[in-house]
């Protein structure tokens, strides 16, 4: 699995798209698996509104995070306890 923010750092107030790439043993993308997505205080997730969504047919899912406290936080996806 592969997390890509476009930026790291983000302003109070501002939005950053991510995306998370899932790859099975041979590096082929997975369609299909839900990723769930969680936050420290701080980090907002916006998309998905619900934090969490299935990978499409190329094996990823994208969302939109934003910042509303100055800060350091953590931010990290991960595959659903039911997903192989």
């Amino acid at each position: 699995m592969e997390l890509t923010v476009t930026n790291r750092t983000i302003q109070v107030g501002e939005t950053e798209e991510f995306l998370v790439t899932v790859f099975d043993q041979n590096d082929a993308p997975v369609p299909g698996v839900r990723v769930v997505c969680d936050s420290e205080e701080g980090v907002v997730i916006l998309e998905p509104t619900q934090g969490f969504a299935m990978t499409g047919t190329r094996g990823g899912m994208s969302g939109t995070i934003g910042c509303n406290v100055r800060g350091s936080f953590q931010f990290a996806c991960r595959l659903s306890g039911g997903s192989s």
